[in-house]
C-alpha cells in the first residue's frame, strides 16, 4: 500500500468529519483538544484571523492511502 501526503490551503478542503476523526478520535482514549477541532480552526480561517494577510496562512497536511478510502491523518499548519 502506498500513501499520499498533500497540502491544502483551507481546512474546509478536508471536511469536518474527516478532520475530527483524525484530530480528536473518539475511541483513542485521549483528552479532547478543542484547539485541534475543525470548528475552532475553521472559525479562525473563515473569520480571517488565520489567513496570509495576518501572517497565519493555512497549509495543512493530509495523509491518504492509495485507494482514497479516506483521510488517515492530518497536521494543522499555519
Amino acid at each position: 500500500m502506498s500513501y499520499t501526503i498533500k497540502a491544502v490551503d483551507s481546512i474546509g478542503e478536508v471536511g469536518a468529519t474527516a478532520w475530527n476523526a483524525c484530530a480528536n478520535p473518539a475511541n483513542a482514549g485521549l483528552a479532547y483538544d478543542p484547539f485541534l477541532s475543525f470548528a475552532f480552526l475553521d472559525a479562525l480561517e473563515t473569520s480571517e484571523s488565520a489567513v496570509a494577510g495576518t501572517g497565519w496562512a493555512p497549509y495543512h497536511l493530509v495523509l491518504e492511502n492509495e485507494d482514497q478510502a479516506g483521510v488517515l491523518g492530518v497536521v494543522p499548519m499555519y
